[in-house]
């Protein structure tokens, strides 16, 4: 199965990635640092922005927004290169727009 979604993600991101092995695409796309807020109504994802970043906007992975019933009904949302979130005490992300 895993190595089926690769080859998923390979051909949604095209540019010399659909013949790439499954460690190209993990070091490439898969492998990176992410900031995680979870909400009542919302799950967003945001990925510090590299060198690929254009290539998963051009791809619309960067417009991720999908309703996840194992989430309890929560918004998934993957968000590339957003903003840097502090988030303390008394901050609050921002909330993207729809």
């Amino acid at each position: 199965m895993g190595s089926s979604l690769y080859r998923l993600l390979g051909a949604r991101l095209g540019h010399g990635y659909r013949e790439a092995k499954s460690g190209h695409l993990f070091r490439d796309m898969v492998h990176a640092a992410a900031t995680v807020v979870i909400r009542q109504r919302e799950i967003l994802v945001r990925f510090q922005k590299r060198a690929h970043t254009p290539l998963l906007m051009a791809s619309g992975f960067g417009a991720t927004d999908v309703a996840a019933a194992w989430l309890g009904r929560r918004r998934l949302r993957f968000v590339v290169g957003w903003p840097p979130w502090h988030v303390g005490k008394n901050q609050r992300p921002p909330s993207l727009p729809p």
